[in-house]
């Protein structure tokens, strides 16, 4: 590699981590947020944090934006939320901050009810809870794999603990054990969440959310669009040093 193609490189690195990191502080303003209706699982008894209490369970559809086709799951046990609300304080942060938000993202993507991936064999407000439990593990006792069969098993032990269910309570307990124990332990094939779209509202006066949806396109996070551009960016630059080198570019190894 030649001197000048180098400080190409690196030049454009540079440029892609500085506009990075400014995007990453701003992230994405949402000037609407309303829960529009809630198609309810089950109560469950749980232990959170040491201390035993009674949460409702449901998947609430979202107005995003003006967007109508969105889904979205609990990822934050410490505030609560009303329907009908518009609220202006969240914003939006990309799935990929974290290994327990991808596994929340990916978990919407492949089980959520309302994007039509309901379990076979088990009714709708069973569906909806296992997803919601198994979403709360990997919020409050993230790691990167889940003991589904042990002493210690996931959701009997840690920051977050399930008691009990006012129905279904162990067949509940069973598929949302099944949803962890499919989860990938690799952060890159927990990117593919089987989405078109993707994240995390936070707010500091309500209740925080995993979104997603499967139809109509929304807009997503500045720092995902930057992110995007610089993957393309260096895809081009690695294309053009192939053409230079008179030879095809190599495959990226997995």
């Amino acid at each position: 590699m030649d001197r000048k193609w180098l400080q190409t490189i690196l030049a454009c690195l540079a440029l892609v981590a500085l506009l990075g990191h400014g995007s990453e502080a701003r992230a994405e303003q949402i000037s609407t947020l309303v829960v529009t209706s809630i198609d309810y699982g089950y109560n469950a008894s749980i232990k959170f944090q040491g201390t035993n209490r009674t949460v409702s369970i449901g998947e609430m559809d979202v107005t995003l934006n003006n967007f109508t086709d969105v889904v979205a799951y609990c990822v934050d046990l410490n505030q609560t939320f009303s329907t009908g609300v518009n609220y202006t304080s969240y914003e939006m942060y990309p799935i990929n901050q974290s290994m327990s938000t991808l596994q929340a993202g990916w978990l919407l993507g492949h089980y959520g009810p309302g994007l039509g991936y309901s379990h076979a064999g088990y009714s709708t407000a069973a569906s909806i809870t296992a997803l919601q439990l198994a979403i709360w593990e990997v919020t409050y006792d993230y790691a990167s794999s889940y003991d589904t069969s042990g002493y210690y098993t996931a959701l009997s032990s840690g920051n977050f603990i399930v008691n009990n269910l006012v129905s279904e309570s162990s067949t509940v307990k069973t598929l949302a054990l099944s949803y962890l124990a499919s989860l990938p332990t690799q952060l890159a094939q927990l990117s593919l969440t089987g989405l078109n779209y993707s994240g995390v509202a936070r707010s500091g006066y309500a209740q925080d959310f995993v979104v997603g949806n499967v139809g109509g396109a929304v807009p997503e996070p500045g720092s995902m669009l930057l992110f995007g551009s610089a993957a393309g960016l260096l895809g081009w630059l690695r294309r053009r040093r192939g053409q230079r080198q008179g030879g095809p570019e190599a495959e990226p190894s997995a």
